[in-house]
């Protein structure tokens, strides 16, 4: 169900002292944020009570499968509310286990925080810019409150992690580690990789990714990868596409929507095609959004595209979609 602007009302945050953030920082644990007794909370006490309840009313130990979503929701100005509004209404109808967004502000973060099925169903890496982790803009992941009762062996055994990247655009990567209660080390990481021309820099950032997924039994890499599958950004640009680098690099990995779609469907996620709130944008159909998988005892099930419908039009009539990129959702199956 969505929310208007009049339901949106003010809640509470209680955040534990948080140290000042050295510049030479590497990586950073963050302390998950609980929606408990009406307020945002980081408290541990207050995360063990909000899951210990949760168990109790939810019998999900077998479990099965995992669902993500990664979607970039675009930081621009235009029509925050209508977009923001229906990109929360998306996630909700997918009820995945984790939710990966890229270019996410502080305004996303206060929609997200009123919604009635985030404050019941999700614990998240931040809110209202408390942990730092969006400042301008940056990445953020909804950990489903399952994932904390039921898949891990243990609650405190969740861990989610900032780690920095080489960067000139803010960008750092998100990360949600666990084991399994089938004793598998799982990891989701979500990116925005560095945009434009900066093919060394993307190159840097996944290297250090995949490093840090290197000791997970099963694990998701997911996000606006910023290239193509298919070719470079520019017709000029002759070199080899970065495609080729990140395939020998995550070798072990399966590129989801190749798997399952290609070559049916070549999932261009930013089209200014298809996508009318973008036609007026120079021409370019792109796959920058992926979601990549390992896990020898795990089977890609499905892989969908998310947000690809005009919504309604602005004053100045452009057309309204939930963002100019469009989202994904995969689900994949743990095998008998």
């Amino acid at each position: 169900m969505g929310f208007s602007k009049a339901d949106l009302k003010p809640t509470t945050t209680v955040v534990t002292h948080i140290s000042p953030i050295s510049s030479e920082w590497k990586e950073r644990v963050l302390k998950p944020f609980v929606f408990h007794r009406n307020a945002w909370s980081n408290k541990t006490e207050d995360l063990h009570s909000v899951i210990e309840e949760y168990a109790k009313t939810e019998n999900e130990s077998n479990i099965k499968s995992i669902t993500c979503v990664s979607y970039n929701i675009w930081f621009d100005q235009f029509a925050r509310e209508v977009r923001y509004n229906a990109i929360l209404d998306i996630c909700h109808k997918q009820n995945p286990d984790f939710i990966c967004l890229q270019e996410v502000v502080k305004t996303f973060l206060t929609y997200a925080c009123a919604t009635k099925f985030v404050q019941e169903n999700y614990v998240l890496t931040d809110v209202d810019t408390f942990a730092n982790t969006v400042l301008p803009y940056g990445v953020a992941m909804l950990v489903h409150k399952r994932v904390f009762a039921n898949y891990a062996t243990s609650l405190d055994q969740v861990e989610l992690k900032l780690v920095r990247l080489p960067t000139h655009m803010s960008r750092s990567a998100l990360i949600c580690s666990y084991t399994s209660k089938s004793g598998e080390k799982v990891g989701i990481a979500t990116v925005h990789l560095e945009s434009l021309s900066h093919r060394e820099t993307r190159k840097e950032q996944m290297e250090i990714i995949h490093e840090q997924l290197s000791t997970k039994d099963v694990a998701f890499f997911m996000g606006d990868f910023n290239f193509d599958s298919e070719k470079n950004w520019s017709p000029k640009d002759t070199s080899e596409i970065e495609e080729v680098y990140m395939r020998q690099l995550f070798s072990d990995y399966i590129d989801i929507w190749r798997e399952l779609k290609y070559d049916d469907d070549l999932g261009k996620t930013f089209d200014t095609a298809t996508n009318a709130m973008i036609a007026d944008h120079r021409p370019e159909t792109m796959r920058y959004d992926r979601i990549l998988m390992k896990g020898k005892k795990w089977t890609a099930k499905n892989i969908d595209m998310l947000g690809t419908q005009v919504l309604s039009v602005a004053e100045n009539n452009t057309p309204i979609v939930p963002s100019d990129h469009y989202g994904l959702v995969c689900t994949s199956v743990a095998n008998e």
